[in-house]
């Protein structure tokens, strides 16, 4: 896939962003934040990205997108937000967000299916020891951007969330039942 392709990377680290342009010397990379980098509405089939962490952190774009920075104030929201704009119709966005994008961010649910046209397609739960060293909650969320602003036969509703199903998990403590340490277990709600 990436041979006839036009990779355009953006990289806010110096060092990971050299590192990224070394290992893919064909690609385009940006290094500088995602709120300075111009990139045409429609022109991108598919967008892979980590969405930035960083709790109440606010971005001013500097490149067109200014409404979205106004309206998504946390570089969170307005990461996504940005993509779908950029996204081609049909093209697929895929990203790696904090449980907070489907569990807090209904501005930005909405807008997504709404002024962003586009679908939710997927949305998976990570453990929140999927990512080592951070005890972050992760979600995979991909969405497809409407084609002729028909909804996907695909799209799923995310504007509620609802526990799904319920697991068993021991918590890693131990308590003594008649003398023996007996595991500690309790009850997960799966959202």
């Amino acid at each position: 896939i990436s041979e006839p392709s036009d990779i355009h990377a953006i990289e806010i680290d110096e060092t990971s962003g050299t590192i990224l342009s070394l290992l893919y010397p064909d690609a385009k990379v940006d290094i500088q934040g995602f709120e300075k980098t111009r990139i045409p509405n429609g022109s991108v089939d598919l967008a892979i990205t980590n969405v930035p962490f960083v709790t109440g952190l606010n971005v001013e774009d500097t490149t067109g997108d200014k409404d979205l920075s106004r309206k998504f104030r946390y570089i969170h929201d307005f990461c996504i937000a940005k993509n779908v704009r950029k996204l081609r119709e049909g093209g697929i966005g895929i990203f790696i967000t904090s449980n907070g994008t489907l569990d807090n961010s209904r501005k930005l649910r909405e807008w997504v299916v709404g002024a962003g046209g586009a679908d939710f397609v997927g949305a998976f739960r990570m453990n929140n020891q999927t990512f080592g060293g951070t005890s972050v909650t992760s979600d995979i969320i991909v969405i497809r951007k409407r084609v002729n602003g028909r909804k996907s036969p695909y799209a799923i509703d995310v504007s509620t969330v609802t526990g799904e199903r319920t697991v068993q998990y021991e918590t890693g403590e131990t308590r003594k039942i008649k003398g023996q340490d007996v595991p500690v277990v309790k009850q997960l709600a799966m959202d």
